[in-house]
């Protein structure tokens, strides 16, 4: 679910359905404050919750043992998030919020809002089917060199002047691309969280099917970091998690 205002909007939507429910939110807006996050689970333990409504966290190491009853509101959001993990992303995190529902004596359902309901990653989750999409995702990964088949390295620039942020990211890339032997220079393009805290953000995708041509490559990095325009930040993830 988007966070903020997506849940604040869903809760107000639930609101006025189910008028007499008791509806709490769980996420970064009300979990912030000290024991908030503590307090807002005992009161879903004690029974004085009916309905939840939040993002990714309510999913991640509850036990709610009398949920009968899960909802995932576009499933796609993380399924079309630009990042070769999207998928396996998805899967885990349905995964894991299918096992908040039916924990107690009663059994449970599921229900997901997608526009891709064949999505192999949809598929394996609803059938909790490891394997298969262990299989398919492999398969996607291993022509195109994404870990485990390759290494990459992400490196992200951001600054204030977005003509600067872009023209580093044009003469880094240049640069790379010369010095690089057995890596693929990916980029620039903007990160899939563009603007962040009022800052615009590009990234360059470094991927090399062994960590040797990464590490030569990245030694060009310091002597390089002195071309760049004042103003801009490189930050260099080596491994990336995510690709944010």
């Amino acid at each position: 679910m988007p966070e903020g205002a997506g849940t604040e909007r869903l809760e107000e939507e639930l609101l006025s359905h189910f008028p007499g429910s008791r509806i709490a939110r769980m996420d970064r807006d009300t979990t912030t404050g000290k024991g908030a996050h503590q307090r807002l689970v005992e009161k879903v333990l004690s029974g004085q919750v009916d309905i939840l409504v939040g993002t990714q966290m309510v999913a991640k190491g509850h036990d709610f043992p009398n949920v009968t009853l899960v909802g995932v509101v576009d499933a796609d959001n993380s399924l079309n998030f630009p990042d070769f993990r999207s998928a396996e992303r998805t899967f885990s995190l349905l995964v894991q919020v299918a096992g908040r529902s039916g924990r107690g004596e009663r059994s449970g359902r599921v229900m997901v809002q997608t526009y891709s309901p064949d999505h192999y990653a949809l598929q394996c989750a609803s059938r909790h089917d490891y394997q298969a999409f262990y299989e398919q995702e492999i398969a996607f990964r291993q022509p195109l060199g994404y870990p485990p088949f390759g290494h990459l390295v992400n490196l992200v620039l951001t600054g204030n002047d977005p003509d600067k942020v872009f023209a580093a990211g044009d003469l880094l890339a240049r640069e790379l691309d010369h010095y690089g032997q057995d890596v693929e220079v990916l980029g620039p393009a903007p990160c899939p969280l563009a603007r962040l805290r009022g800052k615009t953000r590009s990234q360059i995708l470094l991927k090399s099917a062994q960590r040797m041509p990464l590490h030569r490559l990245l030694q060009y990095l310091d002597p390089l970091r002195k071309k760049i325009s004042s103003g801009v930040k490189l930050s260099v993830d080596i491994d990336p998690v995510d690709m944010l």
